[in-house]
Formats: C-alpha cells, structure tokens, sequence
C-alpha cells in the first residue's frame, strides 16, 4: 500500500489515480496534461475487434471520422486511462483506419502486430480474419502508402470564362 501524503494532506492509497500515486495535481484540468506526459509509461493500448451494433460509433482517425455502418467490422482501441489503468471507453475504427493510424503514431505506442493482440479475433467471421490478417501483413510490412485513402471525385476546376458560358441567358 502506497502511503505517500500530497500537498492537500490526503494519503494515497491503492484505490487513487496512477497519477495521484506519482504525485502529480489530480483536478480534470490537470489530468490531460499528466496523461500526455505519461503517455506509453502507464501502460500498452488493448484491441478488440466487434461488429458495429448500430450506426453510432464513429471511426476515430483523423483522416476519416465517418460512421461506422451497423454490422461491419471495427476494431476497438482501448487506451491506459491514468485514473484506473484502463479506459472504460474505447476508440472505434474501421479496420484499414486503425492501421493508418499506426503509421502516425510515436515510436513506443503499441500497436497491432498479430492477431494475438486482437482481443475477440476468434469471433469473427473467416473471410473478415483474412482482411485482418491482411493488413497486418501490410503492416508489418511497412508497406507505404498501403492504407492511403481513395482520393475523392471532384468536377474537374472551371474557369472563370468557362462558368459565364454555361450560365443560362439572361432574360429580358
């Protein structure tokens, strides 16, 4: 049991944050700026991978944030919280997503590198093991740009003289 006395005189028991226990200031502003500095040192990310329920869960990449469709597949990220070890909330992304998203991340952030690190990986269907395994290929492979989107369609630029030729006539 850790018995270490902070600035407000309240000793700190098992049952307190991690950053409390390593005498860091505990308010809600404080604790964004602690778990950045804490950030690969509290713990690794967990994975799990699910089938959307619904339509509600958002992919987390930066890149996409689009909705995640009921019934496909997502995998799940769920990082070391610094109040009690893990968080009870967990990133959805979609499956090409997540690995997009490792190839920004630091250095030390664990990542998928197997299907072992996937919790609930049995449950999925076979053919969606094989697009997960696929990209851990890819992964592992640092392939570049092997998880790029698709660049969207747009209409090709028009010009300025070009746009008043295709306004209708003016009436008179």
């Amino acid at each position: 049991q850790l018995t270490r006395l902070t600035a407000g005189a309240v000793a700190l028991t098992d049952a307190t944050s991690v950053a409390a226990q390593l005498g860091f200031r505990t308010t809600a502003k404080a604790h964004g700026h602690v778990g950045g500095l804490l950030a690969g040192k509290i713990g690794a990310n967990r994975f799990v991978a699910d089938y959307a329920v619904d339509s509600r869960s958002k992919c987390r990449d930066a890149k996409c944030a689009a909705y995640i469709a009921a019934t496909d597949l997502r995998i799940g990220k769920i990082p070391p919280s610094i109040k009690s070890g893990h968080s009870s909330r967990t990133h959805w992304y979609h499956v090409r997503c997540i690995f997009r998203s490792f190839q920004r991340s630091c250095k030390g952030t664990k990542t998928i590198t197997s299907t072992s690190d996937i919790e609930q990986f049995e449950r999925l269907t076979p053919a969606d093991q094989k697009e997960v395994e696929k990209c851990i290929e890819q992964f592992n492979a640092d392939a570049p740009g092997a998880f790029a989107t698709e660049p969207p369609q747009s209409p090709a630029p028009v010009t300025p003289p070009e746009a008043a030729a295709a306004l209708p006539p003016r009436g008179g």
